[in-house]
């Protein structure tokens, strides 16, 4: 099938929009690749570490943590509440500590 409606014409919109949605929200959401750095940041990642959004991309996002090798295993899958959640510190860029849950 071709046009379009295609289902491969519309993935790209559909990623077009999810980013714009992603960066401008107001809760701190962050896109990680398998490394765990960041591809995309919103508004709200930029209030809790206290940057733009294009200074997080490419940061390992383990290392805005106090404790990254706790969230490396919560990503690995080997710590957290059974519910997969778990509360962090993260460091602000004006050297605030604030605790987030995950």
């Amino acid at each position: 099938m071709s046009g379009p409606e295609s289902p491969s014409s519309e993935k790209p919109e559909i990623a077009a929009l999810v980013s714009a949605g992603l960066r401008e929200s107001d809760m701190a959401l962050l896109l990680l690749d398998e490394a765990g750095l960041v591809l995309t940041a919103s508004r709200g990642a930029e209030e809790l570490f206290g940057c733009p959004p294009n200074q997080l991309h490419g940061v390992e996002l383990a290392l805005r943590f106090t404790e990254p090798d706790e969230l490396r295993d919560l990503a690995a899958g080997t710590s957290g509440q059974p519910d997969g959640t778990a509360q962090f510190e993260v460091r602000h860029t004006m050297g605030d500590i604030l605790t987030v849950d995950i």
